[in-house]
């Protein structure tokens, strides 16, 4: 489960870095571009290693945060921590 969720931080902070060298009205959609690449490529991964327990968990829990990330909400880290622990 946890290299699933490491995939998914890797992929979102590498895309969302060279997202931002866009222009302006490109790089205005970083967080959703990010967001929805990272949530496929966890997908995509949590289902070649079987969709065991550990990796569905990790798949919800880093779908719930990139869902908050992506909404730009003002949400303290404690509270995004709180709902995927939730799930």
């Amino acid at each position: 489960g946890m290299h699933v969720a490491l995939l998914g931080i890797a992929v979102f902070v590498a895309l969302r870095f060279l997202w931002l060298r866009l222009p302006a009205p490109l790089a205005s959609f970083d967080l959703e571009v990010a967001a929805s690449a990272s949530l496929v490529a966890t997908a995509y991964y949590a289902a070649l290693t079987g969709f065991a327990v550990p990796a569905q968990r990790s798949l919800v829990m880093i779908a719930i945060a990139l869902a908050v990330l992506a909404s730009r909400r003002r949400i303290g880290a404690a509270q995004v921590l709180a709902v995927t622990l939730v799930a």
